[in-house]
């Protein structure tokens, strides 16, 4: 699972499912759900988005990021939410560096 923010979640709420608690957005065709967790990925034409169907005054997000082997500069990943915007930039390697 991703890493623990340092706290956890009160046990009074529970977990809902996907569908019960955000919508796609674009790119279903790049989405794996399972029982615990969406899978989005991306390729050279598209990726994927979803959003949540309620507003938050505060709360936690988590996310399992992994990458493909090999050179991979030049890929960013973007969380938005209302008031600001998380970017996530990768590096990559070149053989030999």
């Amino acid at each position: 699972g991703p890493p623990s923010p340092g706290y956890y979640p009160n046990s009074k709420i529970s977990p809902i499912s996907f569908s019960q608690g955000f919508r796609n957005l674009w790119g279903p065709q790049h989405q794996k759900l399972d029982q615990n967790s969406l899978t989005i990925w991306l390729d050279s034409n598209t990726g994927s988005g979803f959003k949540s169907l309620h507003s938050y005054k505060s709360g936690y997000f988590g996310a399992d990021i992994k990458l493909q082997p090999g050179y991979t500069a030049g890929v960013i990943t973007s969380l938005y939410e209302t008031m600001m915007k998380l970017t996530l930039s990768f590096l990559g390697q070149h053989q030999g560096e």
